[in-house]
């Protein structure tokens, strides 16, 4: 009788427990031999998920994907086709507000990451180029590590003429060694090597206003020079 009333009561706190929301306040273990399956919301969007074919290849768990085939929202209303990707999102009333995108790409590289907004503009993404920006980047500071420019300065260093200079500028309308405006509206400019670049410059101008200010020292003496002697005669 004891037996049958532990086993009623048991049954009953199952069917109890199944009807009310689990919380726990701790940690959660979940533990088995499937090697596949996911956690899901009433929606039916898995919020927490691996899949058996990903096993293989070790893609392990990841989290907020509904398939492992979704659409990347453009222009022409999901035209684009099915390509494998995940998102983070978020959407108001429905609508896309922003979304961090994760593209695998066509084979095992050439996937990126990029932030987008409503209409499907991507402000940046992590692709060829280890940060693309779409935008304004705003810093307190900016720190680039490359070559500089002290070469200049070297005893080996062959300084242009200004001559050299003057007829390069007259025949390309830029300086030299300088990329000209249509080389940089098609490819852009390094910033790192560009301020090698204009640093290069200025200490070639240095160079040349020392030189300019030991040609006017030498005039100033012989013009000196020549007063005094002319001084000396009257």
């Amino acid at each position: 009788m004891k037996k049958a009333f532990f086993s009623i009561l048991c049954l009953g706190f199952s069917i109890f427990s199944y009807s009310q929301d689990q919380v726990v306040n701790g940690n959660l273990l979940v533990n088995g031999i499937i090697d596949n399956g996911n956690l899901k919301t009433n929606k039916l969007k898995s919020i927490l998920a691996r899949i058996e074919e990903g096993n293989a290849d070790g893609e392990g768990t990841y989290i907020g994907v509904k398939s492992y085939y979704s659409q990347k929202k453009s222009e022409n209303n999901y035209t684009e086709g099915s390509i494998k990707m995940f998102s983070i999102e978020h959407k108001f009333y429905g609508e896309l507000n922003n979304s961090i995108d994760f593209y695998r790409g066509g084979s095992t590289i050439g996937g990126h990451i990029g932030m987008s907004v409503y209409d499907g503009t991507e402000y940046f993404r992590f692709s060829k180029a280890l940060l693309e920006v779409l935008g304004t980047i705003r810093a307190t500071e900016v720190k680039v590590e490359t070559g500089w420019s002290d070469f200049v300065f070297e005893k080996d260093y062959k300084l242009p003429t200004l001559q050299e200079v003057e007829s390069h500028i007259n025949e390309h309308k830029h300086l030299p060694d300088i990329p000209s405006e249509a080389e940089v509206k098609e490819n852009g400019v390094s910033l790192g090597e560009m301020q090698a670049k204009l640093l290069q410059k200025i200490e070639e101008l240095t160079l040349y206003t020392i030189e300019l200010n030991k040609t006017v020292k030498e005039q100033g003496e012989k013009i000196q020079k020549l007063e005094a002697e002319r001084n000396n005669n009257e």
